[in-house]
């Protein structure tokens, strides 16, 4: 009967964690990064699902000394992949709940982008940073989540006699994840590593826009499941995000640099046309040529 129980409580269990690993949560974590007027615009959106901790809920928002700080920090950041780039207009701010955490960063980098006549270049090549620094906003830490709010419940609830882990449907070794869990950061872009040429692209005719999209794998997608003679728990932790690089120009990327011509690019769009407009042409041509043989054909 005992053995039953427990086989049962395991099928509920693996239930439960499949069912948490394809949760869909509500709150969009997204990284945009867009070309405006020889200047690059960044708007980062990342949403931290967990119920390691509870948090308090509240609103911050980061004061002009606290944005210069971590502006600095980011521009430090980025010219170890890309020297002489620069960082301005830097705006961070967090939304609390008790079991998420979401932060938005916006921030301008200048130095990447040459034109010369009718072309453009636009260097990416710092895209994947990782900002590891602490970073508070009224005592709240708001970039080094798995450290401050995971890390320390792993720890407690890690002794593999009574810990199982997951990363999204696949079974792992407590041990294993602390250092994963403890390095987890929100400004982290690490896994834009693939270059641009690489990623999904999309050309918007109406706008004139050309548009990179890439989904990396997940930051973070943790099941921890603790059965013990008196307690079961689960807890998880979800942090993934969806990233989009726009030019509004036609434009084609080489690694990661975009080349774009200015002005729209409507030339080849035009050129394109002619030759769809030919071939439509010829294969009119000859399908009404075959038909009037058949024609003839018939009448004699």
């Amino acid at each position: 009967m005992n053995i039953k129980f427990r086989n049962l409580s395991a099928v509920i269990l693996l239930t439960v964690i499949l069912t948490l690993a394809q949760l869909t949560f509500v709150e969009a974590s997204e990284v945009q990064i867009q070309l405006k007027d020889k200047e690059v615009e960044v708007i980062f959106t990342m949403a931290f699902y967990q119920n390691f901790t509870s948090l308090t809920p509240q609103f911050l928002r980061a004061n002009s000394a606290e944005e210069a700080y971590m502006g600095n920090l980011l521009e430090a950041c980025l010219k170890t992949h890309t020297p002489g780039i620069h960082v301005g207009d830097f705006q961070l701010e967090a939304r609390v709940e008790k079991n998420m955490l979401s932060v938005e960063a916006r921030f301008k980098v200048y130095n990447t982008v040459e034109e010369d006549g009718r072309m453009g270049k636009l260097n990416l090549s710092w895209k994947a940073f990782n900002l590891s620094n602490p970073l508070t906003i009224a005592g709240v830490e708001v970039n080094r989540v798995g450290e401050e709010y995971v890390k320390p419940v792993l720890e407690k609830y890690s002794n593999p006699a009574y810990a199982r882990v997951w990363n999204g449907s696949t079974q792992v070794e407590p041990e294993k994840t602390l250092n994963i869990v403890g390095n987890l950061t929100m400004l982290d872009l690490q896994p834009l590593v693939k270059p641009l040429d690489g990623w999904r692209r999309t050309f918007q005719v109406e706008n004139m826009t050309t548009t990179w999209i890439l989904k990396p794998e997940p930051r973070l997608n943790m099941t921890l499941t603790y059965t013990s003679e008196n307690v079961t728990l689960t807890f998880y932790g979800r942090l993934n995000y969806t990233a989009t690089v726009s030019v509004p120009y036609l434009a084609h990327a080489e690694g990661d640099i975009v080349y774009y011509q200015l002005g729209g690019g409507w030339e080849e769009l035009y050129m394109a046309a002619m030759v769809v407009g030919l071939l439509a042409c010829t294969v009119a041509f000859a399908a009404l040529g075959a038909r009037k043989r058949v024609e003839k054909g018939k009448r004699r």
